[in-house]
């Protein structure tokens, strides 16, 4: 995922973004009584997104992404969603501050 600063919509036959990566967007479906529990990865240096991103359900499959450039790897975060009190992941908040960028927070249906 890069960072050109323009909103990208998320229906896969308007994601134009897909089709710039070298690596094509892999789109994961979750079960109806699938949803996230956890995100965690690392920044990254480069103009990306971040360098690494997983998605930990309550199921137990974990959904990850990462790039290629380790030199381009940054320091890890990790944002934990309060699923016993019905928190549900409704977006992330991007970091995007120089000299990295990543997820800076999440943000949920309910405090976590």
């Amino acid at each position: 995922m890069e960072n050109n600063g323009e909103a990208v919509p998320l229906e896969l036959e308007t994601l134009e973004a897909s089709r710039r990566m070298s690596v094509p967007i892999k789109w994961h479906n979750l079960e109806e009584d699938e949803f996230v529990t956890s995100v965690s990865g690392n920044y990254t240096r480069s103009h990306y997104l971040c360098h690494f991103i997983t998605f930990h359900l309550n199921s137990g499959r974990v959904i990850e992404r990462g790039g290629e450039q380790m030199g381009w790897m940054g320091e890890r975060f990790t944002h934990t969603l309060d699923v016993a009190n019905g928190g549900r992941l409704l977006g992330l908040h991007w970091d995007i501050s120089a000299p990295r960028s990543g997820v800076g927070g999440i943000i949920v249906d309910k405090p976590t």
